[in-house]
Formats: C-alpha cells, structure tokens, sequence
C-alpha cells in the first residue's frame, strides 16, 4: 500500500505529515505539492490511498471513502473522459467498517465516483469533508489516518463485491448495505450519473471491479427510461443485479 498526500490540501497534508511522525514504516508514503486531482499517475507499482479533504455545499460534516474515475466527457474535476480507474472495494470497505468505530460525532458514508486522478493502478480516495471548521480539526484527521491504517489489518473474509448505481452523492443506502451485509462497493454512479452510463463505461464497471457479482440498483432514485436502460446494459454483459 503506498500512500500519496500533498501540501496543496490542508487535510492531505496533516494526515500525510501525522502518517510520518505515527506511523513511518506502515506503508510507503510519497509527499506531494501540487492538487493531485489534475495529475497523472502511471508508473505506480502498488494500490493507492490517497487522504484528501472534501467541500460540502451543504457543510455536511463526514468521513467518506470513493473509486475514482470519470462518467462525462468533460471532467471538471481531473482524470480522463469517460474513464475510470482501477478500484480498491476491499480496502474501502475495511476503511468504513473501520471508521464506524470511531467515537467522533460526524457521518461515515460512501462517496459516489466523481473525480480523478488517472492512475495505473487500483486506488481509493479517503476524506474529511465539511465546513471549514470541520477540515481544520487535526483531531478528526488523525481519527481518519488511524482508522485507516487499522483497516490494513481489519480484513473482512465474507463480502460480496458490488456496483451502486443510482441514489444521492453521499450513498447512504450503499452505506448501510456496505456495514450491514458486507457489501464492497468498487464503484458508485450516482443518479446524477446514470443518464451518461454505455455500454463502454458498463464495461468498464465490471472490468476494474476485480472479482465483481452484481450490480445494485436504488430503485426509487432512478425514472424508469434511465432504470430500464441500465438493467439491459447490465444484462448485456452476464451480470444480474438487486434492486433495493
């Protein structure tokens, strides 16, 4: 597991600087000074966690864990067009799961997919999202650095490894599949999403969720053309799916 965090973040930087003093030989850790969304990594040799903050329109105070990766062909917000990367459902999982034990007074939810950067390699966004007041808490990003590396030795042996489509940004159904059933999610489309969802970046659900089962349909959030639409796509390529 190797670690990328930059200086351009003020969350990424505490949590990679207290990663350094805490805990220097747990994983590799790389330093950064630029915004790691609008970069390129295609060398790495490893899964990637990289430890971010995240604005909330709504100053939402929460923990989240995503994948990363493009639905539109105009990114906004780095990486590549209409592509994804590789997932790490495991680890995400293990980092919730994890994070729940945690006695800080803020949510723990599941990001829907949303933002880069490409890399090469299977890799995962952790976060400490809010006001300004809640990114600025050293304590609630140390409680995010510990959790996750507890989740490095908190495995979970039974799970199903899944895709969410459709709900809100901050997944709260997926989350509760996720704590309660084990569900890992790799990748999250949100219903905002859906409407750009082909048979490409189908494929591409399935071939960067490694060891995939099913797809998870929120019934309610989707309008029956877009609902209809997917389900042929995911039968296209094999795969069944479950509504809730």
């Amino acid at each position: 597991m190797k670690v990328i965090y930059t200086t351009y973040d003020y969350v990424s930087r505490i949590a990679g600087e207290y990663l350094e003093r805490q805990y220097p030989s747990a994983v590799t850790i790389e330093k950064r000074e630029t915004n790691l969304l609008f970069e390129n990594f295609n060398n790495e040799k490893d899964i990637i966690c990289f430890p971010y903050s995240h604005s909330s329109s709504k100053g939402i105070a929460s923990f989240t864990t995503h994948s990363l990766g493009n639905f539109k062909d105009n990114p906004e917000l780095g990486g590549l067009p209409k592509t994804l990367v590789d997932a790490a459902p495991l680890e995400m999982l293990s980092f919730l799961h994890t994070i729940y034990k945690k006695d800080v007074p803020i949510d723990r939810v599941y990001e829907a997919t949303h933002h880069g950067p490409f890399v090469n390699k299977p890799s995962f966004f952790i976060e400490l999202g809010g006001n300004s007041e809640t990114i600025s808490n050293t304590d609630y990003i140390k409680n995010m650095i510990d959790a996750f590396i507890e989740s490095l030795d908190n495995r979970i042996n039974s799970y199903t490894i899944v895709v969410g489509i459709g709900g809100m940004h901050y997944a709260s159904t997926f989350t509760k599949l996720a704590i309660t059933k084990n569900y890992a999610f790799s990748f999250i489309v949100s219903k905002y999403n859906v409407q750009y969802l082909d048979e490409n970046l189908i494929r591409q659900l399935v071939a960067k969720s490694k060891g995939l089962e099913k797809f998870v349909i929120e019934k309610k959030s989707l309008n029956a053309t877009d609902r209809n639409r997917v389900l042929s796509l995911i039968e296209e390529e094999g795969f069944s799916y479950e509504m809730v």
